[in-house]
């Protein structure tokens, strides 16, 4: 009997041990994942505002086709230029990033080819 006790006794530790083990290595995985989205956006962020700025500095008759590729593990993805900065936003981070123009005609459009254009001084995105 008291080697029963002492097996289930055992075994409780073991699962108490492994629960602990895959409960800590998740809250690690989960902040490595959010660090890595974080780093991906503010990659593309950077992508769409070097694309910009590159555009205003050449000036009129700029023409450039680029692939803008959607960040990994990002859900809902809403990109909005305004007032000198480009946002990037999921439901629970945020990037920004400066450019050159207070705005842009036309949207940036992800997994696709985009067309950036300055005529006039005005910056157009197909």
């Amino acid at each position: 009997m008291s080697v029963s006790i002492e097996f289930l006794t055992l075994i409780s530790l073991v699962i108490i041990l492994a629960i602990l083990t895959l409960s800590f290595n998740f809250y690690y995985y989960q902040s490595y994942l959010k660090q890595k989205i974080f780093i991906e956006l503010k990659n593309t962020a950077e992508t769409i505002a070097s694309e910009i700025n590159l555009a205003v500095k050449v000036g009129d008759g700029y023409s450039h086709t680029f692939y803008l590729k959607k960040p990994k593990y990002v859900g809902d993805l809403s990109l909005q230029i305004d007032n000198y900065l480009v946002k990037l936003k999921t439901e629970d981070l945020e990037v920004l990033e400066s450019i050159l123009t207070k705005n842009i005609t036309g949207n940036f459009k992800f997994d696709s080819f985009n067309q950036i254009k300055n005529l006039g001084g005005k910056i157009y995105v197909d």
